[in-house]
């Protein structure tokens, strides 16, 4: 990939490296580069989503409900079972994956090594108390509903995060951004700022004006 440069080292590491290594390089890079929205991502991507904050459209995925018994359900209640059922007649809705990555990581290890399921518990409230009222009465009261997410999405997940990291790092170098000596001058802050880099669908767009000093932004 030609000479050793910071932004040819980020791209080698998006495609060698696990996504926690590649999110601290990118965090360094960005932090050298002045560009403190896409750090804010990286930021977020390390440490989880805060509630209300945008969060990318690969971290929504599907999640089904489903219940837990916490105990045997007696014949002639309408169905027997214990431990975690579907949700009779279905119901599924979006759901935010918005645990740190390395949450995500442990998630997907246990997928791999227990053939678990990723699982989101819902919280008492009046949606929940609507499905307890569709079960019988004798065992409504101690199930507790959750959403089992969708493990393929949940998997895709620290893909996309180095794919979107590696489109950032190609086109800094498309820009004239290498990181020559382990930094960058003046001339290459000021290109860096004029990407802007939409991270929900990985479009990079170069401006129109290439001497304005303007931001990236991050469209969640």
């Amino acid at each position: 990939m030609g000479n050793t440069n910071l932004v040819n080292e980020l791209q080698s590491s998006a495609e060698r490296d696990d996504v926690l290594t590649v999110l601290r390089k990118a965090r360094r890079l960005a932090s050298k580069l002045g560009v403190n929205e896409i750090d804010e991502w990286l930021k977020a991507e390390q440490n989880g989503y805060a509630e209300g904050q945008d969060v990318p459209s690969y971290r929504k995925v599907k999640g089904v409900l489903v219940f837990n018994s916490n105990g045997p359900i007696p014949v002639g209640m309408g169905m027997t079972g214990n431990g975690i059922m579907d949700y009779p007649g279905g119901y599924s809705a979006d759901r935010v994956a918005a645990d740190p990555m390395s949450g995500i990581v442990a998630h997907i290890e246990d997928l791999l090594s227990k053939k678990m399921g990723i699982y989101e518990q819902l919280a008492d409230n009046g949606l929940c108390n609507r499905f307890r009222k569709t079960l019988h009465p004798y065992f409504a009261h101690q199930v507790t509903f959750m959403f089992k997410l969708n493990t393929a999405q949940i998997k895709a997940i620290p893909d996309a995060v180095k794919d979107k990291i590696l489109d950032w790092a190609c086109e800094l170098e498309r820009r004239g951004v290498r990181g020559d000596d382990m930094t960058f001058n003046d001339n290459e802050r000021l290109l860096a700022h004029s990407i802007t880099f939409n991270i929900s669908n990985s479009q990079i767009e170069q401006l129109n004006n290439m001497g304005n000093n303007v931001k990236g932004k991050l469209n969640g």
